[in-house]
This record gives C-alpha cells, sequence and structure tokens, in this order.
C-alpha cells in the first residue's frame, strides 16, 4: 500500500465483505458478511497515513474435496479495500468453529501464494487432511503497511471417506549396516494401490562397532508398578506376551505409597536398566535396578528430607546416547529435574531442571520423554498431577535450565480440573513421537494423542465411562513392525489390568488388542506402567 496523501483528516468507512467458499455448500455458506470500518489519520506533518486493510475476497467457487485434501477458490482483494493487491494471506484451518476470538489459535495452513491482482481468481488445495472429517476455514488478508483485513466467514466442509483403507503389514528392520541405515518391507495386504500411511521402510541407526555387537535393546521389557495401598512389588514383563520375567521389591514392604516406574539404557551397553520412584507422601527417592532386582543405588533427587514421592521417566535428553532419568515430584513442591546415571560409580548427577513456574502450585508433577522432533535429544513432557487440563513441553539447550516450547491444553480448562497423566511413543510410525494425554481420578478416562506440533489427531475411551478411578499410559513396538503400541490401566479403584491398543493411521481410530490382568485379580490399587 505505503502511498501518503496531503490533506485533512479524512474518515472512511468501508464494508469489508469476508468470503470464501468450499464445496458445493459454499453458495449458501459465503452470502454471510462482516463489516469494518477503517480511518485514514492525518499525520503532524500534514500527510495522510493510509489505514485501509484489504477487502476480503468475493464471488467464492467451490471446488470438490478428496480424502485428505480440499480447493479453496476466492477472487483476490485488493490492497486498499479492492483496489491494487494485497501483500499475503492468513489461511487457517480448524476441526472446530473458527471466530474472530480464537482464529490465532487454529492450525495455519503454509505455502499459500501472495495475493494475485484485485479481482484475480485465487486457488489453493489444502492438503494432509484427515478422512471422514470435517473442517472449518477462515482467511484474513495483509497490505505492505501492516493492515489486516477482519476474518471472513467460516466455511465448513467434510473430506471423503477412503473408498479402500490400506492395511500395512511390515517385515522386521535388518540390523544396523555399517552405514548406519536399517531397513525393512512393508506391504499393503488390502491392495489398495495407494501409499497412503505407508510406514517409514528405512531409517537411520547407530552403527555396530568393530566385533559387530548389536546397539539395540537386547531385554525390551514392560515394567509395571503397584498404586498406593499396596506393597511396592515391580514386575518385568516380556512386550509381546505379557509373561512375568521377574518381579521384586523396590522398597521396604511397609512403603505403600506406589511405585512410579520406567526403563531405559542408562550406560547405552544395549541392556536396559529399571528405575523405581516412591509414591505420594513417602520420601523423595528413587532407585535403580538391573532386570533381575539388583539394586544399584538409591538417589534422592529433591533432598533426604522431602516426601513428596517421585514421578519417573528415562529417555536421552542431552543427546549423548545414554539415557537419562527425569525425576517430577509427586507432590509438596513443583519440581522436575534431569540426572545422568554413572554405571561404574553408581552415581547421579543433576544435568537441568524446569524453572519455576508457579509460586503457589505445589501439587506435582506426573512426567513422561521422547524425542519429539527428530534432533537427537529426547523433550520432556509435564502436567500437572491436580487442577490442571495441559501440559508442557520443555527442551534441554546444554544449560542447567529446561527451555519450554510450547503449552497445550489437552481438555476444556474450565470444567477440567483433576490433572493429567502423560505418555509418550510413535504411534503413528513416523519417526517422531507423540504425546498422551488422559485424566487423573474424578473423570472417566479419554486418551488423547497429540503431535509435536500439538495437534490433535485422536482419541479413545480405554475402560467404562463409569470408571472415574483415572488411568495411566505408556508406550512400546510390541510386534517389532516400527510403531508404538498404547498400554493403558486403571490408576486407581480396579484390577490390574493392562489392556493394549493400537493406532490405525488410515482412519485415525484405536483398535484394542488385547485385555489381561498382570498381578493377582484381588489386587484393586491399579497400576503404574513403564517400558522399554
Amino acid at each position: 500500500m505505503g502511498n501518503k496523501r496531503s490533506g485533512t483528516e479524512v474518515k472512511e468507512s468501508v464494508a469489508l465483505q469476508n468470503r470464501i467458499a468450499i464445496g458445493l455448500t459454499a453458495l449458501t455458506l459465503g452470502a454471510a458478511s462482516l463489516g469494518l470500518s477503517v480511518a485514514l489519520l492525518v499525520t503532524p506533518n500534514g500527510v495522510i497515513d493510509d489505514l485501509l486493510a484489504p477487502n476480503q475476497g468475493r464471488q467464492a467457487v467451490s471446488a470438490a474435496s478428496t480424502a485428505t485434501a480440499i480447493t479453496l477458490t476466492w477472487t483476490a482483494p485488493g490492497d486498499d479495500a479492492t483496489t491494487g493487491r494485497a501483500t499475503s494471506y492468513d489461511l487457517r484451518r480448524s476441526t472446530a468453529t473458527i471466530t474472530e476470538q480464537n482464529f490465532a489459535l487454529a492450525t495455519r495452513v503454509t505455502g499459500v501464494p501472495a495475493p494475485l491482482p484485485a479481482g484475480s481468481t485465487e486457488s489453493y488445495t489444502v492438503n494432509g487432511l484427515i478422512p471422514d472429517t470435517t473442517y472449518h476455514f477462515a482467511i484474513k488478508t495483509a497490505d505492505e503497511a501492516g493492515n489486516i483485513s477482519s476474518i471472513s466467514n467460516v466455511v465448513v466442509e467434510k473430506t471423503a471417506a477412503n473408498a479402500c483403507v490400506p492395511l500395512w503389514q511390515c517385515t522386521n528392520f535388518t540390523a544396523c549396516s555399517a552405514d548406519g541405515v536399517q531397513t525393512r518391507t512393508c506391504t499393503d495386504t488390502h491392495n489398495c494401490g495407494s501409499s497412503l500411511g505407508r510406514p517409514v521402510e528405512s531409517q537411520t541407526c547407530t552403527p555396530p562397532p568393530i566385533g559387530g555387537i548389536d546397539q539395540g535393546i537386547s531385554n525390551s521389557m514392560i515394567v509395571a508398578g503397584l498404586g498406593s495401598g499396596t506393597y511396592p512389588k515391580v514386575r518385568v514383563l516380556e512386550p509381546d506376551t505379557f509373561a512375568l520375567r521377574k518381579e521384586f521389591l523396590a522398597f521396604r514392604s511397609t512403603n505403600r505409597y506406589g511405585t512410579h516406574v520406567d526403563a531405559g539404557d542408562l550406560d547405552n551397553d544395549g541392556i536396559a536398566e529399571v528405575v523405581a520412584g516412591t509414591g505420594q507422601g513417602s520420601q523423595a527417592a528413587f532407585r535403580v535396578f538391573r532386570e533381575d532386582g539388583t539394586k544399584l543405588a538409591t538417589i534422592y533427587p529433591f533432598g533426604t528430607t522431602s516426601r513428596a514421592g517421585v514421578t519417573i521417566a528415562v529417555a536421552d535428553v542431552n543427546g549423548d546416547g545414554r539415557d537419562d532419568i527425569i525425576a517430577g515430584a509427586a507432590s509438596r513442591s513443583a519440581a522436575v529435574r534431569v540426572f545422568t546415571f554413572d554405571m561404574v560409580t553408581a552415581q547421579a548427577t543433576q544435568i537441568a531442571e524446569i524453572p519455576k513456574l508457579s509460586a503457589t502450585y505445589k501439587s506435582g508433577y506426573n512426567v513422561a520423554a521422547d524425542d519429539l522432533d527428530l534432533d537427537g535429544r529426547a523433550e520432556i513432557v509435564i502436567s500437572r498431577r491436580a487442577n490442571s487440563a495441559g501440559y508442557r513441553v520443555f527442551s534441554y539447550n546444554d544449560t542447567t535450565t529446561l527451555v519450554q516450547e510450547s503449552v497445550v491444553y489437552a481438555y476444556d480448562g474450565k470444567s477440567f480440573r483433576s490433572g493429567l497423566h502423560v505418555a509418550t511413543g510413535d504411534i503413528n510410525g513416523d519417526g517422531r513421537g507423540e504425546i498422551l494425554t488422559v485424566a487423573s481420578k474424578g473423570y472417566y478416562a479419554s486418551i488423547r494423542a497429540f503431535t509435536d506440533a500439538n495437534e490433535l489427531i485422536g482419541s479413545f475411551k480405554p475402560f467404562s465411562t463409569a470408571f472415574f478411578g483415572g488411568a495411566v499410559m505408556t508406550t512400546l513396538d510390541i510386534n517389532n513392525d516400527g510403531v508404538d503400541e498404547i498400554l493403558t490401566s486403571p490408576y486407581s479403584g480396579a484390577q490390574p489390568i493392562l489392556r493394549t491398543f493400537r493406532y490405525d493411521t488410515m482412519n485415525h481410530v484405536f483398535t484394542r488388542l488385547d485385555s489381561r490382568n498382570v498381578y493377582p485379580a484381588t489386587i484393586r490399587n491399579g497400576l503404574r506402567l513403564g517400558g522399554i
């Protein structure tokens, strides 16, 4: 825009009719229009600053949608209302209604070209959408002076359902080659003739050292601990059959506060260790064990006087090839700290912690960790154990303070106040970890899955909606297809049931694979889960 004109104060009211259309319903949806008054203000030197925003596109035309794409077509607005040439579009999409107030929270559509001259026909195809899903679209236009139009009318369109849904079956990955690559073959058993959702068939890996030692985890496992009110017995289970491999007491038998668990390779030798943390109300400590129950160390992450208990996650936070231990205060505090562990000296060294987020919150955090952005370092996901419906993502940047990357509200924060449990894992086979959330006690369990971009990709209810005891989760690739399954159990007040679910990347639904008790059915204290 940019031209300045001499004159006295001029005010001009322009009705910005905002239209965007899609599909065959566009002719009725496009009937609404919005009005916006803008002004041309005189500067002290008598020059008028041009504050006239672009007029939103009109005369929208429909275009057919497919299972994964929707095409939008509209008439280009001008720089000053309906004349000239605007500078940029801001196109947003959402699976919920878009308003002027929440426009900035909707997902931005990238790759939209710069506007053509006023009156030109514009068209853009939004790809990568979920089949059989309703989407909402709205657009704003900006000019070179930074003036932004009001929101267009919101158009709603549903993608088509897939006529044929590929079902992929994959061989195991080959051993890591000297070049650092392993491969597998994936076949569509439905013979759809489409590559939609085809799993990754080649990935980088850590080459074995001379001698051919396999650097993969040789003792993959599910780890289970019991909830509060019973003995602290940890069970190590076979990942594919759930058969009991080993069990041991993580703490004294009189400690009845519950046992948080996870597993990881703390020294990069291909053999996983087990880490167990005390429950809320107990002296805050975690212990490191070999798989057979041999205790290696007891660590007090918040000092010997703290009785907060410790939630646990294990992942490689600093990218050195060794898994680190993330310890969250389970109560009475808002601390989360990261430790490396030396298997030779049996000593833990703190390398980072989250900054203090609240001066008043002291109900503890649940923790999870995974590489969400493929940078070779695990991001840390934390959630409040009470009075919150959201989670936060932190990353390590070689300093002692973890950096907050995002804050996401997984449920309606106004009515949902129980706190969350979180887990991470690559459930869709894209190589990146996804974030899983579920309510703690006081709500029925509805597990939701989010991408690293914090976009919801699916949800399911693992138990009856009449059960309000909460749920816990972990993820593990139990069938070696390169995709993690979701393992979930009641958090409290129920038998020690372990259920397994698989995410269907084509239909964005979850299928239950297995359900069984992994402790005696007489125990009704719920479970805590981990694994590698």
